[in-house]
Parts: C-alpha cells; structure tokens; sequence
C-alpha cells in the first residue's frame, strides 16, 4: 500500500543563507520524531536509502521548479528495503523548515503520514534561488536496518553487569596506562559508588563482578589496564566481596589492596580518603537507594572528589566523623528530599542540594549543574546502578555527563539532549538494548 500526500507550505520568506541541505534535513527528522513523541508514538529511524530516494525527488522538484511526488516510489522503497510494507510521501516546498513543517501538520493527509504506521523515515532538503524543497519519505519494514543519527552514538554493552563493565574498560582505557582499578560488586551499589572518583584520579575504570568469583576475563582486564606496581582496589569488606576475588588479582603478581569499613558508610569514608585527603568540594547521596545516587560518579570524577553516603534521615557517625575533619570542604547533596532528607542535609552542613522530581531529572541537573559545556554525552538506563557506574570514570574525565534514560524518555530528559544536540559530537550509550532499546536512542539522537 503506498500512501501519498502533498503540500505547497505557504509560509513567510525566511532567510536561509547559513542552513545546509544536511542540517534542515535533520531539523525536519527532529520536528517529526517530535511531533510523534508528543503525540505518543515511537521515533522513526533515519535509513540512509530512504534519504538519499527523498534528496533525489527534491532535487527533481528543484530542477523542474515543480511540485510532484516520486512516481517510482513503490519501485524505489522496494529497492532499499525488499521486506517493506508500507510507504508514504510528503512534498512540499516554502522557505524554511518550521513553517514547512508547520504546515504538513496542519494538513491532515501529510499529518496522517508523520504520525503513521512507520519505523523508518527518509529527509531530502534542496535549497534553489527562490525556495526550500523538502521529502519526506515514511516506510515500515523489518527491523533490522542500520539507521543514521544526527549525533554519532557508540554503544558499549556486554551480556552482564560484569561484561559491560569490561566492554567500557576496553574501548576507553588503554593498556598499562592506569595507576588503579577498582573492582566493586555488580549488585549491590553502595559499596562500588564511592569508587568512581578514585578510579579516575587513577585513570582507571570500576571492574564489576560478582560477590563470590570473578572471570578470568575481569582478572585479564585489570593486568592489562595497570601500569607496573599499579594497584587492583578492591571495594568492601569479604561480606562484599570473598577472599577468593581478592586471590583472583594476587594469583597474577598483581597489588591489591582493599578498602573497606564496618558497614558502607565506613567503607565509603575509607575510600573518600584515598581520593583526596583534602578535597574542594564533597559530594553527598543516598546510601540506601540507587535511583539518584547512581549519577554521582560522573561529577565526582570530574572534580577528583569524593562521595559519602547517608541513611535517609540523618547522618551516620562515619560520615558525619569525616565531614567535622575536612571543614573547608564545600558539600554538595545529590539527590531530592526523599534520597537525603532536609534534616540529613542540615547534619552534614551541605551547601548545595541538585535534584529533580525523579531519577531521570536529577541526572538531567546533575549535568546541567557540573558539565554545562559538554560536547560527548553518556546515556545508561535509570533502571539499574550499574552501567552508570561503570561508565563514571571515564565520563567524569572526559568532561562527559551521565544522563539516565527510561524506555520511553521523561520531557526532562527529553528536552536536555534536544536542547544540547547543537553541541554534541557524539555521545555513548552504556548497555545492551535490553538495558537502553533502540527507540529513546533513535529519539534523542536524530
């Protein structure tokens, strides 16, 4: 079934002296996919066959100065996808790409196409002398296409916490560059947290494991990361983690030394100290529940200082012990009231509280708050603790917020990545598609 609809826009002359075809062409996939996601659908994917099919057509219209659809249209989207279904067009030209755009929506055959039964979408903008032409070309197909985005997205993902934590080591620290790495348990997040800025000041990554074993393969990561005499951190007590991942490290000839208290809050004091004895500024989050702790890591990376954890209503004696000894510390809580409650705050004298209404908010102003010039971007999913952590390390070095996404992504978040797209260079996505689907990706990215 092909599905047609065209449009002459009527709209004001606009200059577009500085817009490239490539650019406009992105602004319309960005106004369709929100016009879908305000109306509830999923994102459509840019195929680059679908583009180039739409570039061809504007151009044909330019030449000719004339307004018409494709007629080999069926032809053409069964060459890019032989399993399509379904196909539709929308023509138009005007003289820029909101009021074009403006108008398509207005118009109910063009608006039926926008928000149709597709997946994939292709944009082809050509600007002549006297106007904008623009395609829009919809197909639904099987799933398996490689589509584009407008911001270049590296996923890094194994088939576990654990995996993904090595996949992240792998692709971003080098080989016997690291002074440290910290290994930390996989499923519980308060003992692994306060390790993400010790990772980075020893520009190394957080190992995730089990509480029992750890894989030759996590072994095999840290001695390839670790410069000569570098030190394997573990994290906890033997509670936390056994004696026999302590053996693990030590049967290589590799230092180990582990940092633990009597309980996290202890254990994240332990920590705090070996990240710097005298730091400019402390960061506060919640030691009973992940939800807006997990995006503590980046910053603290960023500022090479220190995390310690309360309990939700007050302070517990570690942490209010080591406080009272770094005075001039400026302490700053992540998280909303029910993380860390007002009178937690007060106990721990904080400066400064950043938190949104939920999980996905906090981290949208955790990275508006202490990377306000980001050009990268890391994504993990807001449903678990662990690629995020995993992933602090490298991102709070690289100058790189970590933004938590759910399947479908919170207006907040939303609105964060549209708003900073201009900027980006690329961005990372931490998890398999299990963890981050394709869809919030393809959404937020193009």
């Amino acid at each position: 079934m092909v599905l047609l609809a065209y449009l002459v826009g009527l709209v004001g002359a606009t200059s577009h002296a500085f817009a490239t075809d490539e650019s406009d062409e992105w602004d319309f996939a960005g106004l369709v996919n929100k016009a879908r996601y305000d109306a509830g659908l999923p994102p459509l994917a840019v195929l680059p066959g679908l583009r180039d099919m739409a570039r061809a057509q504007s151009g044909r219209m330019a030449q000719s100065n004339t307004l018409y659809h494709n007629p080999n249209l069926a032809t053409d989207a069964a060459t890019v996808a032989p399993d399509w279904q379904r196909a539709g067009e929308n023509v138009g030209r005007g003289s820029d790409v909101q009021g074009l755009h403006d108008a398509f929506m207005n118009s109910p055959h063009h608006r039926d196409n926008i928000l149709g039964d597709f997946n994939y979408v292709g944009l082809g903008v050509v600007h002549s002398p006297t106007a904008t032409w623009v395609t829009e070309v919809f197909l639904k197909a099987g799933p398996d296409k490689a589509p584009l985005t407008r911001v270049p997205v590296t996923r890094l993902a194994g088939t576990s916490a654990g995996d993904t934590s090595l996949a992240i080591s792998r692709a971003q620290f080098a080989a016997h560059q690291s002074d440290g790495a910290v290994v930390a348990r996989s499923d519980v997040f308060a003992d692994a947290l306060p390790g993400a800025p010790l990772a980075a000041i020893k520009h190394g990554p957080v190992l995730l494991t089990s509480s029992s074993s750890v894989t030759s393969g996590l072994v095999d990561e840290a001695q390839r990361v670790l410069k000569p005499g570098g030190t394997v951190y573990v994290l906890g007590g033997v509670a936390a983690l056994s004696p026999a991942v302590e053996a693990a490290f030590l049967s290589r000839g590799l230092v180990v030394a582990r940092l633990a208290g009597a309980d996290r809050y202890e254990t994240a004091v332990v920590v705090a100290q070996q990240v710097n004895p005298q730091p400019a500024e402390v960061l506060v989050t919640s030691g009973t529940a992940f939800a807006d702790a997990a995006v503590a890591g980046a910053p603290a990376a960023l500022q090479k200082g220190p995390i310690v954890l309360t309990q939700g209503d007050h302070l517990p004696p570690p942490t209010a012990a080591y406080l009272a000894g770094v005075p001039d510390a400026r302490r700053t809580v992540i998280g909303g009231i029910n993380a860390v409650s007002d009178q937690a705050a007060s106990e721990a004298a904080t400066s400064d509280r950043v938190a949104g209404a939920d999980r996905y908010e906090t981290s949208v102003r955790v990275a508006e708050r202490f990377f306000p010039s980001a050009q990268q971007l890391s994504v993990a999913t807001g449903g678990s603790f662990a690629d995020a952590l995993a992933g602090s390390p490298f991102a709070g070095n690289s100058g790189m917020p970590m933004v938590l996404v759910s399947p479908t992504p919170t207006p907040p978040t939303y609105g964060y990545v549209r708003t900073r797209i201009p900027s980006l260079v690329s961005s990372t996505v931490l998890g398999g598609t299990a963890e981050v689907p394709t869809a919030p990706i393809t959404l937020l990215f193009t």
